[in-house]
């Protein structure tokens, strides 16, 4: 170890137990005390500023409900119609990766 390594070392280390006993030397202040929100308080101000009246409801096991839980695959499919991958946006058909490079489906950006 050089000279100079050694007297940035010792700079180093003199400069953080001084900062470490000036942050201890410090008064404490008064501890705050708890401001009396509540999670139901902070939820009711966030609805609030939110403009939300009314939480949607969750899933019901009654088939027959409004809100019934959806487990038909037929019609929880939200894209029933997907472009044909292989296919140039003018309509022929890709047929050789070469063809194929760069190009994208109708509807893919």
């Amino acid at each position: 170890m050089s000279h100079r390594s050694r007297i940035g070392s010792a700079a180093g280390i003199a400069l953080l137990v001084a900062s470490a006993m000036l942050s201890a030397a410090q008064p404490q202040g008064p501890a705050q005390a708890p401001s009396g929100w509540t999670t139901e308080l902070d939820h009711r101000n966030m609805m609030d500023q939110l403009g939300i009246t009314r939480l949607r409801p969750g899933r019901n096991a009654n088939a027959d409900a409004p809100n019934a839980a959806n487990y038909d695959e037929a019609l929880a499919n939200p894209y029933p119609d997907l472009p044909d991958v292989l296919r140039m946006q003018d309509g022929r058909r890709v047929t050789t990766a070469q063809q194929g490079r760069g190009r994208a489906p109708p509807g893919v950006p």
